[in-house]
């Protein structure tokens, strides 16, 4: 097997093992309750995570066991190696579909963080101005008791 496959196969077996320790951590920090994100929005990163894992080992998979075997330089092609190739190919698009539902979902889970982010800034403002709203109240409530 060629280095260059074999580089491919072993990040592809990193980006699996990472991925799920990202999950894993994730997993963590909702069920402590330390994470900001809803409940529909966890489980919107752990299918992303779980779309990615699969596109990632289906490479994987074509890469190192259904690689199609080289074609003779001159001459034709045997109709076993126009089998592999074809499979390789379809099982390559298809995780090439799970790359492209895999981006989506991370296109809508950073739109969610936005969302999420400005509600949060708006609460924290709405807050802010209510305690600045009572301190002035109390401000005033002394400047006037006094001096009646």
């Amino acid at each position: 097997m060629p280095t260059s496959r074999v580089a491919f196969a072993l990040a592809c077996v990193l980006g699996i093992v990472l991925i799920a320790v990202g999950a894993g951590l994730e997993i963590n920090r909702y069920n402590r309750g330390g994470g900001l994100v809803s409940r529909q929005q966890f489980r919107l990163r752990l299918i992303s995570a779980a779309t990615w894992i699969a596109s990632l080992a289906t490479f994987f998979w074509a890469v190192t066991w259904l690689w199609p075997d080289a074609a003779p330089v001159r001459g034709a092609v045997s109709p076993l190696a126009l089998a592999q190739a074809k499979r390789f190919m379809l099982v390559v698009l298809g995780a090439l579909a799970l790359v492209i539902i895999a981006l989506f979902l991370l296109v809508v889970d950073v739109w969610q963080t936005g969302l999420t982010r400005r509600l949060i800034q708006a609460r924290a403002q709405a807050s802010r101005a209510a305690l600045a709203r009572e301190e002035i109240a109390k401000l005033t409530d002394k400047d006037v008791a006094p001096g009646e």
